[in-house]
C-alpha cells in the first residue's frame, strides 16, 4: 500500500471517529445546561497530522514540478521523507494517473488538516500544514486551490504532449508565427534604408542648406557628411530596438505553443507585462511630483525675470536700490539668479520622481548637490 493511501486511510478514519465520539459525548451529557465536554477523538486528526510530519530545513525546500509546470513548494519532511523524495513519489504517482488516463477534474480539499489534491477522485499531491508560507499570508485551503489549479494545467499539457495531432497543430502555428515574424524583420530592414536616406534628404533641403548657406562648399560637405553619420547610426539604433522586440516576442509566442516549454513563454510574457505595468504605475505616480517641480520652475523663472529687469534698471541707473551701484548692478543680477536657480533645485529636488534610490542620490553627490 503507498504512503498516500495509508496516510489518506488514517486521517478518513481519524475524521469519522471524531464526530462519532462527539455525538456519543453529546448524547451522555446531562441535562444540567453545562457546556459540552470537548471529544478527545476530535482533536486526533490534527495531533496525527503533527505527530507525522516535521518542518524541513530552509535548503531542503523543493519544489514539485509535473510537465515542466511548477505545481506546490514542499517544505515540510512526512513519515522521515525529505520534500525531494516527496517531490519524486508525487511524480510517480502522477505518471500512473496519467497512464490511466485519468486527467481531470483536479479538484482540492481539506481533510484532516491536510490540503488533498485528487485528479478524477484519485489521490494526488497532499499539501502539509508545514508546506505553507504563512509569512507570505498563504493558508493551508489557498495553498491546495493554487496546487490545484497549477496542476490541471500540468495535466492537460501532458495529455497535449501525448497526441500528435495537437502537437502538429502546436507546430504549425510555430511556423505561421516565424513566417510572420521574418516578414516583419524583412520589412523593417526595407524601411530602414528608405527612411535614412529620405530623413538624411529631408533634413539637408530643410536644415543643412539654411546653416550653412553661406559657407565654403567643403564645409558643406562636411556638415552633410556628419549628418548622414547621424542619421544613419540613429536609424541602426532605432532597427536594432525594433529587432529585439519582435525576436523577443516571436521567442514569447513560440515557446507558448508547445507543452513543454509554455511555463517558459509564459514567464516571458509575464515580465514583460510587470515590467510595463511597473512603469505606467511609476509615471502615474511621478505626475504629482513633476507637477511640482513644474511649478517650482514656473515661480522661480517670473522671480528671474523680475530680479533681471530690477537689476539692469539699476545698471542703466533708471532705479535706485540701496547698496546696489551701477558698477555692480551686472555681477549682483548674476549672483541673485544663480542662487535663485540654486534655491529652486533644493526645492524641487525632494518632489523629482527616483530622488529617494540610491542611484540619484550617487548622481546627486556626483554634481554636487
Amino acid at each position: 500500500m503507498s504512503v498516500h493511501a495509508l496516510l489518506r486511510g488514517l486521517i478518513v478514519a481519524i475524521s469519522v471517529a471524531g464526530p462519532l465520539a462527539a455525538s456519543a459525548g453529546q448524547a451522555a451529557q446531562p441535562a444540567s445546561g453545562a457546556p459540552p465536554l470537548a471529544s478527545p477523538a476530535s482533536r486526533l486528526a490534527p495531533i496525527a497530522v503533527q505527530s507525522l510530519t516535521e518542518a524541513a530545513r530552509p535548503e531542503e525546500a523543493f519544489t514539485l514540478q509535473y510537465g515542466n509546470r511548477p505545481i506546490v513548494e514542499f517544505r515540510a519532511r512526512l513519515l522521515g521523507r525529505t520534500p525531494q523524495e516527496r517531490a519524486d513519489g508525487t511524480v510517480r504517482r502522477l505518471d500512473e494517473l496519467a497512464a490511466l488516463g485519468l486527467q481531470a477534474p483536479v479538484e482540492s480539499a481539506v481533510v484532516g488538516g491536510i490540503a488533498v489534491v485528487t485528479v478524477a477522485g484519485r489521490d494526488a499531491v497532499m499539501v502539509l500544514p508545514a508546506d505553507v508560507d504563512a509569512s507570505a499570508g498563504e493558508t493551508l485551503e489557498t495553498a491546495g486551490r493554487a496546487a490545484a489549479a497549477n496542476l490541471a494545467k500540468a495535466m492537460a499539457e501532458v495529455r497535449e504532449a501525448h497526441s500528435p495531432r495537437l502537437l502538429l497543430l502546436d507546430a504549425l502555428r510555430a511556423l505561421a508565427g516565424t513566417f510572420v515574424a521574418l516578414l516583419l524583420g524583412s520589412v523593417l530592414w526595407w524601411l530602414r534604408s528608405r527612411l535614412t536616406s529620405g530623413l538624411a534628404a529631408w533634413l539637408d533641403a530643410r536644415l543643412v542648406k539654411n546653416l550653412v548657406r553661406h559657407a565654403t562648399h567643403d564645409l558643406r560637405r562636411t556638415v552633410e557628411a556628419s549628418l548622414v553619420v547621424a542619421v544613419r547610426s540613429l536609424g541602426r539604433l532605432i532597427l536594432l530596438g525594433l529587432s529585439a522586440a519582435l525576436l523577443y516576442a516571436w521567442l514569447t509566442f513560440t515557446l507558448r505553443q508547445f507543452p513543454y516549454t509554455r511555463p517558459w513563454g509564459e514567464a516571458l510574457s509575464g515580465f514583460v507585462v510587470a515590467t510595463i505595468a511597473g512603469l505606467g504605475q511609476g509615471m502615474l505616480y511621478a505626475i504629482p511630483g513633476l507637477f511640482s517641480v513644474a511649478l517650482i520652475v514656473v515661480i522661480t523663472r517670473v522671480v528671474v525675470r523680475l530680479a533681471n529687469i530690477v537689476f539692469r534698471a539699476a545698471e542703466q541707473g533708471r532705479l535706485s536700490l540701496p547698496g546696489v551701484y551701477a558698477e555692480t548692478a551686472q555681477p549682483t543680477r548674476r549672483l541673485t539668479v544663480a542662487l535663485l536657480w540654486i534655491v529652486a533645485v533644493v526645492v524641487a529636488y525632494p518632489h523629482m520622481p527616483g530622488s529617494g534610490s540610491d542611484a540619484f542620490r550617487g548622481m546627486s553627490v556626483l554634481v554636487g548637490l
